[in-house]
């Protein structure tokens, strides 16, 4: 399904080099382009450096585009990632049983990275209590398998 981006640059920008890494087309100058295509399911970083007569700015998302390879049938994987509660007081967990390089990203429901991490612990414990209340994405990804859950933090 091809995606549309949408620029949230200000300051009067006029120009616009976005990067779309594992994407058709790669890349594109155009303030909000069309038409992108993620063929094959992954984590895929975008990168937009927007300018203006005072200079320019960057900003890199990472596993910002989460391409699931859905084709009717349910895949069937063995020591994939988990993200689980474990309690009502803001504590998360994530099983890694394959001990694999994972970098975690905790996103608030404005897509405002709150936390992130990378390591390859088998129990990553997220503490998410000196937050505020209300809705969070925590999103795991190794190079070979995401997971994001939702989860509501209440008080």
């Amino acid at each position: 399904m091809p995606l549309t981006f949408f620029h949230l640059a200000s300051n009067n920008a006029t120009g616009f080099n976005w990067t779309f890494t594992g994407a058709t087309p790669s890349t594109s100058t155009a303030a909000n382009p069309a038409n992108i295509v993620y063929p094959t399911s992954g984590c895929y970083q975008v990168s937009l450096t927007a300018t203006n007569v005072n200079g320019s700015d960057a900003e890199t998302k990472i596993c910002f585009i989460d391409v699931a390879n859905n084709i009717g049938m349910q895949e069937v994987t063995t020591n994939a990632l988990e993200i689980y509660s474990g309690n009502n007081n803001g504590e998360f967990y994530i099983g890694n049983p394959n001990m694999d390089a994972t970098t975690v990203i905790v996103y608030d429901c404005m897509g405002k990275i709150i936390f992130t991490e990378n390591t390859s612990e088998q129990k990553i414990n997220l503490h998410l209590a000196k937050h505020k209340a209300g809705i969070y994405f925590i999103k795991a990804f190794t190079n070979t398998n995401s997971k994001t859950a939702k989860v509501v933090l209440s008080k």
